[in-house]
Parts: C-alpha cells; sequence; structure tokens
C-alpha cells in the first residue's frame, strides 16, 4: 500500500471514530488509540526515511569526493612519473656525451674516435672504398703551457679545436686523441685529397692567433697520414700514421708526412 492510500484509510478510520453515532462503542476508544499508534509509527517511519536518505546521500558524496582524491593522486603519480622519465632521459643522454665527447675541445673523445674509425674502415673495406687517417700534434706544446701557464694551453686547443671543425669536409671526422694529439678520419680520401685537406688545415693553424694576456702566440702543427690498406685493422692504420707523424716531427715539424706501407706489415 502504498502511504497516499494509507494516509486516506488513516483519515477515513479517524473520521468513523469521531462520529457520534458510536460514542459509547467499547471499540471506540481502542480504535483512536490504535490510529494514534499508527500516527507515532508513521512518522517514525518517516524520520528514519530522511535520516538513511541523509546517509546515502553523504556516504554517496564522500564516495565521490574519495573518487576525486584517488585520481587527483594518480594523475599526480603519473606526471612524477613522466617527468622521472624525462629526466632519465636527459641523465642518459648527458652520460652518453660525457662519455663520448671531450670536455674541453667539444671534439669526439679518443672511445668516440675507435668507435667511429672501426665504422669507417669496415666500411671502405666493404665498398672497396678510400680511406685515410691523419695524427696531427701541436709543435712545442710544452713550450707555451709553461711560458703562460694551462690555461693558455687550454685556451689554444679550444682554439685549435675550431680551426679543424671549420677546415674539414662535412663527411671528415676529426677527435681529440690525447694531450696536443689529434686524429682526423677522412672517408673516401686518397693519399692526395687527404694530403691537400691537411695542407688547408696546417695553413689555418698557422694564422691561428691565441691571446695570452702579454701578446699573441701563434702555433704549428706537425701530420703523419696514412691510407688504409687492403684488409688493414684499424690499430694498424692508426700505428702507421702514427708513424709518419713522428717522422714530420724529426724532419722539422710544421709539415706533412706519409706512412710507409711496409709499417702495417711490420707492426701487424
Amino acid at each position: 500500500m502504498s502511504k497516499v492510500h494509507g494516509d486516506e484509510l488513516l483519515v477515513k478510520l479517524e473520521a468513523l471514530a469521531d462520529l457520534a453515532e458510536h460514542d459509547g462503542n467499547p471499540l471506540q476508544e481502542p480504535l483512536r488509540q490504535a490510529l494514534q499508534l499508527c500516527r507515532e509509527q508513521q512518522h517514525r517511519i518517516e524520520r528514519m526515511l530522511r535520516i538513511a536518505d541523509g546517509f546515502n546521500a553523504a556516504a554517496l558524496g564522500h564516495s565521490t569526493s574519495a573518487l576525486r582524491r584517488q585520481r587527483s593522486r594518480l594523475e599526480k603519480v603519473a606526471r612524477i612519473a613522466d617527468r622521472y622519465q624525462e629526466l632519465m632521459h636527459e641523465q642518459n643522454l648527458h652520460l652518453s656525451q660525457a662519455s663520448s665527447v671531450d670536455p674541453l675541445t667539444g671534439l669526439a673523445n679518443r672511445r668516440q674516435i675507435d668507435a667511429v674509425l672501426g665504422d669507417e674502415l669496415a666500411r671502405a673495406h666493404r665498398r672497396g672504398q678510400a680511406l685515410c687517417v691523419a695524427m696531427l700534434d701541436v709543435d712545442h706544446f710544452k713550450q707555451i703551457n709553461d711560458s703562460f701557464g694551462h690555461a693558455v694551453g687550454d685556451r689554444a686547443l679550444t682554439s685549435l679545436a675550431q680551426v679543424l671543425k671549420a677546415s674539414l669536409r662535412e663527411q671528415d671526422f676529426c677527435g681529440r686523441w690525447g694531450g696536443e694529439e689529434f686524429v682526423l678520419v677522412l672517408p673516401g680520401s686518397t693519399t692526395a685529397g687527404a694530403r691537400t685537406t691537411l695542407e688547408r688545415v696546417l695553413s689555418a693553424i698557422r694564422q691561428l692567433e691565441v691571446d695570452t694576456g702579454q701578446g699573441l702566440v701563434r702555433m704549428t702543427a706537425s701530420a703523419g697520414l696514412a691510407q688504409r690498406l687492403p684488409a688493414e685493422a684499424a690499430q694498424d692504420l692508426v700505428r702507421r700514421a702514427d708513424i709518419a707523424l713522428l717522422m714530420a716531427k724529426r724532419n722539422g715539424r710544421d709539415r706533412i708526412e706519409l706512412a710507409p706501407e711496409a709499417a702495417a706489415a711490420s707492426g701487424a
């Protein structure tokens, strides 16, 4: 029975109980008491329903609020995770760069030189193409450090590195082998072409001026050049270029010397 129908029945029963013709009827008073009890029970039930509705609304609001807080936490965690991934990626890039770049000159370090030379030599062997390697060393560099200090020496090496990059072709590669010694990898170059490149490099180095704080100082460099031999290993190619560099030093510096092919066989 619906609440509306229940209310209508109570009203009818109350009206019957109040009829004058029922005065003195022994059931009249018990009926009135029963009707009063029904009214009170009805009020209690309605009150309980209102309280229940209030609890349900509060629970729903709490649940919704809890869900919103949980979603906000998850979104925050996701943002933190994304940022962490970005930082790890950036850190890996920095570590990769630090492991392959000379911090002073910005050129490739010896580790990267070995990797690039290995790749270029394998490619040259596979395609039957020419490849030259040059070892270059600054002449009398110790005098610059001793006379003007290591800060000036570092500035001289940094300036020389810029000259190297500016003097080479796009496909050429250069790096700092160690100290004042540099390596040039010249893909596709024969001895004649590589010599022309080295002459251009040495000429640019001669024109370089470094401010010492006490005036300007100029530098020269010596170079040893080797063209790859069939099936020659990277270390043998570098060794022959280094032998040619020693020859350039012994023969007066500020010059280019070509590696003897026999050096590869004797050093293998």
